[in-house]
C-alpha cells in the first residue's frame, strides 16, 4: 500500500516507502494500537469504568513517541535503500 501511495516501484524498499509515504511501518503502527488496546481494557477491568479521553490521548503519544524511536533504529541499519533511507533521515520525525 505505501509503495502505491507513493507511486513507487515495487523495487523500492519498504522502509523507503514508509517514510515517503509519512508513516511508520504498519508493523509498528500495530504495536502502538495494540499497547493503547491493552492500557485502556487494564484501566476498565480495574475501574469498571471508561479511561478519560486525556488519559488515552497521553497513552497514544506516548506510544506514538516509541514507535517513532523504534522506527528511527531501525532506519540506522536498513535491509535495501541505503541512500534513500540516508537522504530522508534528518527530516523523518517531520
Amino acid at each position: 500500500m505505501a509503495v502505491r501511495a507513493i507511486r513507487g516501484y515495487r523495487t523500492v524498499s519498504t522502509e523507503v516507502a514508509c517514510a515517503l509515504a509519512g508513516t511508520p511501518p504498519w508493523d509498528l503502527e500495530v504495536e502502538v494500537l495494540a499497547e493503547v488496546y491493552r492500557r485502556v481494557a487494564d484501566s476498565r477491568a480495574e475501574t469498571g469504568f471508561r479511561p478519560p479521553p486525556e488519559d488515552v490521548r497521553d497513552w497514544r503519544e506516548a506510544a506514538r513517541r516509541a514507535t517513532m524511536a523504534r522506527w528511527s533504529f531501525r532506519l540506522e541499519t536498513p535491509r535495501a535503500g541505503f541512500a534513500a533511507v540516508e537522504a530522508l533521515q534528518p527530516v523523518i520525525a517531520e
